[in-house]
């Protein structure tokens, strides 16, 4: 399986909400909280339908169900706050086996980026509240790109920012539409789902689907020869 990508990744790209971070779960329950506070009943199909998007998208798929019902502004202000509290109460973690494959990376000088749809503010704090920031040489966040994912604009973007071929790069995603935009730019892809399961399409593509980083880690460190 994937026999045209190396088995040696010259670089790795990482998606940050649900894949480094365990910030999916906390931010479907702020948003379910704060859609309740502004007056609205709360939908786990269309919330799960925005895991993935851009904000503009997220915005319009928002839009679609709830109509001129829906203040955006309020939401957003009410789901920000919500997910402060949420945060305040149990403090962001990376998720499993990321903060061991990241050291392992960087021990053997693969440099790392960050490909998000999240806003550069959001993803430079969260990722400092988890010490993680200064892994990544480049950060490709909303806006940074014409096109959001599922095009493979920001996968695209962050392997010219760490200088390689999409070909010879990993990338490691939980969303359906993160795994098409990194799959359509060329890299490796490692899937490990958080919210939902791999979509028909995303199960039809040559990905690899794991159950946490910690496997990711395995497959990295059976090709650099050094061992957990």
């Amino acid at each position: 399986m994937q026999s045209e990508y190396s088995d040696q990744p010259a670089g790795v790209v990482f998606d940050v909400d649900g894949t480094l971070l365990d910030t999916e779960s906390r931010a479907r329950k702020a948003f379910e909280v704060a859609i309740n506070r502004i007056g609205l009943v709360y939908s786990e199909t269309v919330y799960l339908n925005c895991i993935g998007t851009s904000h503009a998208q997220t915005d319009q798929i928002l839009t679609a169900h709830y109509g001129s019902a829906l203040l955006l502004d309020e939401l957003r202000g009410q789901w920000s706050d919500a997910f402060f509290e949420e945060i305040q109460q149990r403090p962001l973690q990376p998720k499993p086996g990321i903060r061991e494959l990241l050291a392992q990376l960087k021990a053997q000088q693969i440099p790392m980026a960050v490909a998000t749809s999240n806003y550069r503010d959001h993803v430079e704090e969260n990722l400092s509240r988890c010490d993680l920031l200064t892994y990544f040489e480049a950060l490709v966040c909303s806006g940074d790109t014409e096109r959001h994912k599922p095009y493979p604009d920001p996968y695209l973007r962050a392997a010219a920012h760490i200088e390689i071929a999409p070909q010879k790069g990993w990338a490691l995603e939980d969303s359906n539409i993160g795994v098409l935009a990194a799959h359509r730019a060329g890299l490796r892809v490692f899937h490990i789902p958080d919210q939902i399961p791999p979509s028909a399409e995303v199960s039809a593509i040559a990905v690899e689907t794991c159950r946490s980083a910690y496997e990711v880690l395995v497959q990295f460190q059976r090709h650099a020869g050094s061992t957990i």
